[in-house]
């Protein structure tokens, strides 16, 4: 028989588990409260990456091929690209500043 006074020594008294710590713990461990500071980084962060944007973006407005049209009569509209024809025969629909695709005549022969 299992003496009743001694059972409470067989138990082990361990403290409960460390409850782990949440993501907003960890980011006031190594970064700090939210402070002028703070704000001030995350502004030039936002600030460089507006230039980050611009350079990825540029892609767009620069590649872009504008729409050209016949010029000429002889000139079949048909044509897939202003490529194939002779230079005075079509023209672009739009300035030649809208492009550097246009601006600098750039077309693949």
């Amino acid at each position: 028989m299992v003496d009743t006074e001694a059972a409470p020594l067989l138990i082990s008294h361990q403290p409960a588990p460390a409850k782990a710590p949440s993501i907003d713990d960890v980011v006031e461990t190594y970064i700090g409260d939210t402070s002028a500071m703070q704000l001030l980084r995350a502004a030039l962060v936002a600030f460089a990456w507006a230039f980050d944007a611009q350079q990825v973006f540029i892609s767009v407005f620069t590649d872009a091929e504008p729409p050209w049209h016949c010029t000429s009569t002889h000139c079949s509209p048909s044509a897939a690209s202003p490529c194939a024809l002779p230079r005075g025969m079509w023209a672009w629909d739009r300035p030649p500043e809208t492009s550097v695709v246009s601006d600098w005549g750039l077309l693949v022969r």
